[in-house]
């Protein structure tokens, strides 16, 4: 919907432009209604007010999807569409507001198009509006004439904006490298921060980073057992203002309600899962031994110039007062996360026992750290060599012990036949002609 939109809101623009100097004011308050009567647009143009009628409906219907409920909406959402030239210039370029009705309330968009459609956020600002809807149909005194109402929290907004959009066939729609990125980077947001986050004072690649975390948390939300209704009742409840976001997601989703560390790692590893969902199957026992490996040694800012050195896990009391320590450690946490999520299965409790030493040293405790790392460098190793005498064995079972062919080495078979086929034909140019009379005339 965001990239589907935007040239109709051009057309728009344009359109308005031209009928604003033709024609009165009157003659832009034509309305259209759209499918299931809920969104009211006024707009200059009728094509025009036509199709915003349908992608709003679209866009409903995948909120509605998105939720697993039914639509039951009780009051209109209005879509006022106006041109900068006819609009007040201290009139904000888009604006969403609860008004009330002797009928009700009713949710009003107001949107003015400059040269630039894309600064009204007019996406972002539709799903605001069917989000409020929502929460309010049926708690309407919330909403009432003089009582302040919580509006929705920008990161839902966001991640619902996101999976929501129609995605542009001309542009890849995978955010896994957009993940993948943030992961290796060991820069991750911690969760408390996003959730604070005021997303109107970033810049344009912060403010996409924001909106890709939004999207996850969403989707991670929705994923969990049950989440789907408890992300409705969510919706019906949302903290106000001067409430604490983490405290109060962690009400709404009381799985997640098991200490501060547990809902941290919960978050990394979503955003981890994120950057692996483009590979269909895991990394290898092999690959996963050498990712690690390569994470245990790690470049810390040794001085106030920003020199880095080299270290390895082990060397923690040579690099544990370093400047950079603390933060080398926390991008390391991050990394093994991100492992985690796409590691062998068989090395998922080693990349886990590694990720809690990191943990560990983070919180300064670095008590019998050698020893502990040895236990796991020696499990590491027995686990490789037990899986080589596994494959050892199935190649001689393969070879020896099975009573029919197993069809591993047709293609072999295949092409050394047909080689010996090439080799058994006689070749009839000069030169194989001549070497044939030279073998001969040796032969006898």
């Amino acid at each position: 919907m965001t990239r589907r939109l935007l040239p109709v809101l051009l057309l728009t623009t344009m359109a308005m432009a031209v009928t604003g100097r033709a024609a009165p004011w009157d003659a832009l308050r034509q309305k259209s209604v759209s499918r299931s009567h809920q969104f009211i647009v006024y707009a200059g143009d009728p094509s025009a007010r036509g199709a915003i009628a349908m992608d709003a409906e679209d866009v409903k219907d995948k909120f509605l999807e998105l939720l697993d409920t039914d639509d039951q909406w009780k009051h209109p959402i209005v879509i006022d569409v106006t041109p900068a030239s006819a609009a007040d210039p201290n009139e904000p370029v888009s604006n969403v507001q609860v008004i009330n009705t002797a009928d009700g309330f009713k949710v009003e968009l107001d949107v003015v198009l400059g040269d630039d459609p894309r600064q009204a956020h007019f996406p972002e600002q539709l799903v605001r509006a069917i989000l409020l809807e929502y929460a309010y149909r049926n708690q309407p005194a919330l909403v009432a004439t003089g009582v302040s109402y919580a509006e929705p929290p920008s990161w839902l907004v966001d991640g619902i904006t996101s999976l929501t959009a129609d995605s542009d066939p001309d542009i890849p729609q995978d955010d896994s490298d957009l993940f993948r990125s943030l992961i290796l980077s060991g820069k991750t947001p911690t969760l408390a921060l996003f959730l604070s986050e005021n997303p109107e004072t970033l810049d344009d690649p912060s403010r996409e980073l924001y909106s890709a975390c939004s999207m996850s948390l969403v989707r991670l939300l929705t994923g969990m057992p049950n989440g789907r209704a408890l992300m409705q009742s969510f919706i019906r409840h949302w903290p106000g203002p001067n409430a604490d976001p983490e405290v109060e997601l962690l009400k709404a989703f009381p799985a997640l309600n098991s200490g501060n560390q547990s809902l941290e790692k919960w978050w990394s590893l979503g955003l981890a899962s994120l950057s692996a969902q483009d590979r269909y199957q895991g990394l290898s026992l092999a690959e996963t031994s050498d990712q690690l490996d390569a994470m245990l040694k790690f470049d810390v800012v040794i001085d106030k110039t920003g020199k880095t050195k080299t270290f390895s896990l082990d060397e923690y009391s040579t690099y544990i007062k370093a400047p950079g320590a603390q933060a080398a450690l926390d991008a390391l946490d991050v990394r093994l996360l991100g492992l985690e999520a796409q590691c062998n299965p068989l090395m998922r409790e080693v990349v886990a026992a590694y990720q809690t030493e990191v943990v560990q040293l983070v919180h300064h405790d670095g008590h019998a750290l050698k020893a502990r790392l040895a236990a796991l460098a020696d499990y590491r190793a027995r686990l490789a060599d037990h899986m080589d005498q596994i494959a050892d064995y199935l190649n001689w079972y393969e070879a020896t012990q099975r009573t029919h062919a197993s069809g591993s080495f047709d293609e072999y078979v295949r092409t050394a036949d047909e080689l010996d086929k090439e080799a058994s034909t006689p070749r009839t140019d000069p030169i194989s002609k001549y070497l044939d009379s030279v073998e001969a005339q040796l032969a006898q």
